[in-house]
């Protein structure tokens, strides 16, 4: 008699891609919380309520400081249970926190709402609650992986800069943000609760689609099958494992710079460019072609990163970002505003991508979240801090060159300090005691 069971027939979609598309429609409606499109709501926000624009770039920061904080628990939490608690729970609250926005009389609710926004710690490229999952479900697509989800940004961005536009235009602001908070929840939480699952061993499946281990025949049988699984899979570092090599702490000093430089270029150059008196159509049309290409930095970085080291698609990506402000400060021409604008698009799109996947390539996918969860803030804190700077430049001189080239020096120190991170060496593992 037979003792072979039957197999459960095997869906001809891997599982993980549906997880792909569900942290991708996240991502897009989470733009609804205005992370690219807030400068849309700064002026009306500004008139009606009273607040100066400085105060209100300091609450923007809050909600960037906010979510660093956050961090550092949600990725233990995200390795220990999983996202789709944590993400249902994050778009809950950060949809209410902006459905509350509408009825804000002064500056302090403001900026108490806007902390719960980013306490939720979904509202940023390259959270945890929607990056982690994909690093944890793929191993070798892991890049096109992380593209496709992030592409969920760059669309959102682009699409929310016009819908709030428009919704302010015919509603007013208070409206714009109340029909926004609806919509995070109402996209978010049921395909977060129906879809998102922890780890694809969770489902009896392997990262990629890869066969189980009783479907992976190799010389030597069951031995020899392990040994193929291992091959396709990763070494993973526990959390303190990775915080004791210089690599971690290397590549993280490469992002906080770049984020630092890239946090008050991105704020700031509308105005640098207004100041040397080019038409805001004009610069508007600029910064849209900037969104298109961050689109296509993300989508191009996904199979880069299959093809080359993740260092040095990284670095690529940072010298292209230092052309673009080397053009911005030296050249003086209407072309200049595109040119500009590609080369910082690409850069930094290709970079949304390299940050997420940099981690696991390094460190492996079992721990991924606790060891990111000490990252994130570091790399928040930079991004939250180099607006103000640049502002408190440009108060001090009246210009944002020194701003500005530092932000250049600091994008080329973080290439070069990529550059040099090569692949750490495996821990070893403890002798055993010697018996006596």
């Amino acid at each position: 008699m037979s003792t072979d069971r039957p197999r459960k027939k095997r869906s001809p979609i891997f599982y993980g891609w549906w997880i792909v598309g569900s942290l991708f429609l996240t991502n897009f409606a989470v733009e609804a919380t205005a992370i690219f499109s807030f400068a849309v709501f700064l002026k009306p926000m500004s008139e009606d309520l009273n607040i100066s624009r400085g105060l209100i770039s300091w609450v923007l920061a809050g909600r960037r400081l906010a979510t660093g904080a956050a961090s550092l628990l949600v990725g233990r939490l995200i390795d220990r249970y999983g996202s789709r608690v944590l993400i249902t729970a994050a778009a809950s609250l950060a949809g209410m926190a902006v459905i509350g926005l509408g009825w804000v009389q002064n500056a302090w609710q403001f900026l108490a709402l806007f902390v719960l926004v980013g306490l939720s710690g979904i509202t940023m490229p390259g959270n945890l609650l929607t990056s982690v999952p994909v690093q944890k479900w793929f191993v070798r697509q892991r890049g096109r992986a992380t593209s496709f989800v992030t592409a969920g940004f760059g669309i959102g961005g682009m699409t929310f800069v016009i819908v709030h536009q428009q919704l302010i235009d015919a509603f007013g602001w208070r409206a714009a943000w109340v029909a926004s908070g609806v919509f995070v929840i109402a996209l978010v939480v049921p395909i977060t609760w129906f879809v998102i699952k922890r780890q694809p061993e969770d489902m009896g499946l392997r990262p990629d689609g890869d066969p189980p281990l009783e479907e992976a025949p190799g010389p030597g049988g069951m031995a020899g099958a392990a040994a193929a699984v291992e091959a396709r899979d990763e070494f993973s570092w526990t959390e303190r494992q990775a915080l004791r090599t210089v690599r971690l702490w290397q590549i993280l000093a490469a992002y906080v710079l770049i984020s630092f430089a890239m946090g008050g270029l991105q704020v700031h150059r509308f105005a640098f460019w207004e100041d040397r008196g080019y038409d805001r159509s004009l610069i508007a049309s600029s910064f849209s072609l900037d969104a298109g290409f961050f689109f296509v930095g993300i989508l191009s970085a996904g199979f880069l990163v299959e093809r080359f080291h993740v260092r040095f698609v990284g670095a690529y990506a940072m010298f292209i970002a230092v052309g673009g402000i080397a053009a911005t400060i030296l050249l003086d021409a209407p072309w200049v505003l595109f040119v500009s604008a590609i080369a910082l698009g690409i850069g930094q799109g290709t970079n949304a991508v390299v940050q997420v996947h940099i981690w696991p390539t390094y460190f492996g996918r079992a721990h991924i979240g606790a060891i990111r969860g000490y990252i994130v803030p570091g790399i928040v804190i930079g991004q939250a801090l180099g607006a103000p700077f640049a502002g408190a430049v440009f108060d001090a001189t009246g210009a944002y060159l020194i701003a500005f080239w530092t932000a250049a020096a600091m994008v080329a120190l973080a290439a070069l300090l990529l550059l040099a991170a090569a692949q750490p060496r495996r821990p070893q593992p403890a002798p055993a005691p010697s018996p006596h």
